[in-house]
């Protein structure tokens, strides 16, 4: 079981009459490009914390597998928005990705909320940007389209979507407002 984990696998167990039969591990197949899309967030200075409901052992194999700065493990959906809320307490800007209904409150708190379209509908009714593939280079483009709309060189409207922030609204992760990349 403790190979499975760490080799990044989520175990599961198997019971036959209310009795452990045995377990077995699957695995999410990483993609391709998420090792130099992380390796591209860290060259521009970003910070990167994988915050899963995954138990350590396997959190840790999979941070160590993409690149990560920090993994935290085993954390509930309530606990997300604290880590959150925690980061932006101590002066950071907080960009959160993630795909999932445990993800929303999360999403709904960070500066910019970046939902996977691969997940949920309530992510992605949560956060401000959607990435259609459900891809991390996705995050690399909207960062630099955002710094292209910061530094003035072409401005995108809020015709991205529907709620009424500001007329010109970008942020320092991407381009607000609901786009979809």
């Amino acid at each position: 079981m403790d190979r499975l984990r760490s080799d990044g696998q989520t175990v599961m167990f198997v019971t036959i009459d209310g009795k452990l039969a045995g377990f077995i591990g699957v695995i999410d197949p990483i993609k391709e490009t998420t090792v130099a899309a992380i390796k591209s967030l860290r060259a521009l200075g970003i910070k990167v914390v994988m915050v899963t409901g995954e138990n350590q052992r396997t959190a840790e194999a999979i941070g160590k597998k993409v690149g990560v700065d920090q993994v935290m493990a085993d954390v509930l959906p309530q606990k997300k928005a604290k880590i959150v809320k925690s980061y932006q307490k101590e002066g950071r800007f907080v960009a959160m990705a993630g795909d999932g209904i445990n993800d929303a409150p999360a999403l709904a708190l960070a500066q910019v909320g970046i939902a996977m379209g691969t997940g949920t509908d309530v992510a992605m009714n949560s956060a401000g940007v959607t990435l259609v593939k459900g891809d991390l280079v996705g995050i690399v483009r909207a960062r630099a389209l955002s710094d292209i709309t910061k530094n003035g060189k072409w401005w995108i409207k809020r015709s991205c979507g529907p709620t009424a922030k500001a007329n010109h609204m970008t942020l320092r992760m991407g381009v607000y407002e609901h786009c979809i990349f």
